[in-house]
């Protein structure tokens, strides 16, 4: 794929990351503002189970659908088998919290809240179905199409979010509501997409005709990336689930607040595994050269650095667009933010795992990783609140980055760390001047000066992107006369 090719398919796949995030941002504010911290902070235990949920029940066959995508002749066939049985498998939960419902909203709340527990039940089918179509559309590099469905989701979310609390009541039950039945009527809808364009519903399904050597091969692959999620739900809940249980609920309502904001710099981590692992598992199929491969991780290190700065420097804009009552969240950020920096520049850098097939090594990483975290979080949380669960995160991703990238040097090759070392000090040094200036003037300053170095560190790679950028519009006016 030329440069041009592949920047435009880039384009496609950062439409839907983008408009969902500019829309997310607008359902943040809105909801903060109507809702008090303490019931904020209960909507992020429900989400806490909606994660731990899917860590379960896709089996890891969604990385499998993933890793053979571009060596199966019969797509159809292999996205039916990868999604049959994780499938079933909500079916079985959604029934056991059906049944077990008043056990488990005291369970988790600690309150007879079973409303949210049926909500979770109705979710999870939805969701499961949800992940493999939106993964099947994402294999086949239609970035555009992908886009559109996860802006959907966002708008439905937003407004039927200003709906329930506008209208019914202003509490986290109705935040919970709004997000479920957001995403099944743009589940429903993507469903019917699916159905049309991909003709699945010709496939003949018979359950046990299936190539059980098959299946075996997709599970010998994909369960290993079970405990593995586990652990990674584990290493991004134990902060929140130490806050409620060490805290209160207010505390909680500040951390999850920052976590939100922060899912603005996650724009960037989603379009680039969105757009970078299709990618990446055919450049490996085609045997692309692994400087190709090195360029773009230096191109996505810098991106996430530069970045990680910009939003720093803008921070106290996000307490005016949260209310007052969310000041605290400024102290918390320069921290917070690490987490998706750290993990997005890992994705790059980790291939070497999933191309050698040796995801054993997830396990062992995320366990690791997972301990320490858990330390951190008893230590730091009991002494320093919602700050101590920043400081957790951010020594956690460093290490959890470190980790995996020398384990993926190992297996794939041996590429140079240097830059690696630079961009992390570099890192830590913009998060402890935030802290340290706070919002004064001379925090500005610290974050002009950081990011004149930055840009004259770069400046052969600033100006790959500018050129990149410049050629692709270009291309666009052309064919726009054209079409004239």
């Amino acid at each position: 794929m030329s440069n041009k090719k592949l920047f435009q398919s880039f384009i496609s796949f950062s439409v839907g990351p983008i408009g969902a995030a500019l829309i997310n941002f607008l359902t943040i504010p809105l909801t903060t503002w109507l809702v008090s911290p303490e019931e904020y902070g209960k909507t992020s235990i429900f989400l806490l189970c909606q994660t731990f949920a899917t860590a379960i029940i896709f089996l890891g066959l969604d990385h499998s659908f993933m890793r053979e995508y571009n060596n199966s002749l019969k797509k159809n066939q292999l996205l039916i088998n990868c999604l049959i049985y994780p499938f079933a498998l909500s079916i079985l939960i959604s029934i056991i919290l059906i049944i077990f419902n008043q056990y488990f909203s005291v369970l988790i709340f600690g309150e007879g809240t079973t409303l949210i527990v049926y909500l979770l039940a109705i979710w999870l089918p939805f969701m499961t179905i949800e992940r493999f179509l939106l993964l099947n559309i994402r294999m086949e590099e239609k970035g555009l199409v992908f886009s559109i469905f996860n802006i959907l989701i966002k708008f439905f979310i937003l407004l039927f979010t200003l709906l329930f609390l506008l209208l019914i009541a202003r509490s986290f039950t109705m935040i919970v509501a709004a997000t479920v039945f957001a995403q099944i009527a743009v589940d429903i809808i993507l469903l019917f997409y699916v159905l049309k364009k991909t003709r699945i519903k010709s496939i003949r399904i018979k359950f046990f005709s299936f190539d059980k050597k098959y299946i075996f091969n997709l599970l010998a692959y994909g369960l290993p990336f079970v405990p593995t999620a586990f652990l990674m739900w584990l290493l991004t809940s134990t902060d929140r689930i130490f806050l409620q249980k060490m805290t209160n609920f207010h505390e909680l309502g500040i951390y999850f607040a920052a976590i939100k904001v922060i899912g603005v710099i996650t724009i960037f981590r989603d379009i680039f595994t969105n757009f970078w692992l299709p990618v990446a598992f055919r450049w490996k199929n085609e045997k692309v050269k692994e400087k190709e491969f090195e360029n773009i991780n230096h191109l996505v290190t810098i991106i996430m650095t530069l970045v990680f700065l910009l939003i720093l420097s803008f921070k106290e804009l996000f307490v005016v667009i949260l209310s007052a009552k969310y000041q605290e969240i400024t102290t918390l950020l320069p921290l917070l933010i690490i987490y998706p920096v750290m993990y997005t520049i890992s994705e790059a850098t980790g291939l070497g795992i999933q191309f050698s097939r040796k995801t054993k090594y997830n396990v062992m990483i995320s366990t690791i990783v997972v301990i320490i975290n858990i330390i951190l979080n008893l230590i730091f949380i009991k002494s320093f609140g919602a700050f101590g669960a920043a400081m957790s995160i951010a020594v956690t991703y460093i290490l959890y980055f470190w980790i995996k990238t020398i384990i993926s040097r190992k297996l794939w090759y041996k590429f140079d760390i240097k830059f690696y070392i630079f961009y992390t000090i570099f890192i830590v040094i913009i998060a402890l001047g935030n802290i340290f200036f706070g919002n004064n003037t001379l925090a500005y300053i610290f974050n002009a000066v950081m990011l004149i170095i930055l840009s004259l560190v770069n400046v052969k790679y600033l100006q790959k992107i500018y050129t990149l950028i410049v050629s692709y519009f270009n291309r666009v006016k052309i064919i726009k006369s054209l079409d004239k």
